[in-house]
């Protein structure tokens, strides 16, 4: 019922024999097509890599359902910080997992502070270009959701539910040194309904805007 009170407000190989001489340009021919990858730069046999990202994020208004009503409460705006740990599978491909937190606020009496730890799985494709590289992910995973009453004079405690969510990515990063891409982009955060004892809270969406740093080891 405290939601109540708050929310109202709220094979085999044949050998072959070859003059020796002629054999001796054959390692080097391999080494460097090995170094230079068929066309492409040394630069894509860096494999793992991390990235941290921070930025502005928007929640969009929440559906909250109570005793059988619904209303329809704001949300203020606030931030969102992540860090990837990645592995690039392809030159244009990679795997990564993602784990960061998002606070917003509820714009209801009980003053809620609204924190998302999203913990996700990423494929990521760029193009793998020499300096500047667009790409686009996506990622499934769940998301701890929190409500933290700022009001003392309201009945209401903290509460938390795990729920299953989905995000999509897109961006650009620019190589300015062998090891490090700096970069912008966008995420959208789709999240499942959250269930808490006294109230449910209907799907919700959150939207990022991002500045970010991945380092190549």
């Amino acid at each position: 019922r405290r939601w109540e009170a708050v929310v109202c407000e709220f094979g085999h190989r044949q050998p072959v024999k070859l003059n020796l001489y002629l054999m001796k340009p054959f390692p080097i021919l391999l080494a460097l097509l090995f170094y230079f990858d068929l066309g492409g730069s040394a630069q894509a046999e860096s494999k793992a890599y991390v990235q941290f990202d921070g930025g502005f994020a928007s929640q969009e208004n929440l559906k909250v359902e109570i005793s059988g009503a619904t209303y329809d409460l704001e949300t203020r705006d606030g931030l969102r910080f992540d860090f990837h740990c990645g592995y690039r599978i392809k030159k244009w491909a990679a795997v990564e997992v993602e784990a960061g937190a998002i606070e917003t606020k509820l714009d209801d009496l009980a003053e809620h502070d609204l924190y998302q730890i999203p913990i996700l799985v990423n494929l990521v494709l760029n193009y793998p270009g020499e300096k500047l590289r667009p790409f686009i992910s996506v990622g499934i995973g769940g998301v701890e959701w929190v409500a933290v009453p700022q009001a003392r004079y309201y009945p209401a405690s903290t509460d938390s539910d795990f729920v299953f969510a989905g995000q999509v990515s897109v961006g650009l990063r620019y190589r300015i040194h062998k090891h490090l891409e700096l970069g912008l982009g966008y995420k959208l955060l789709l999240v499942s309904p959250v269930h808490f004892p006294t109230a449910r809270i209907e799907s919700s969406r959150t939207h990022s805007i991002f500045a970010a740093a991945t380092w190549d080891f």
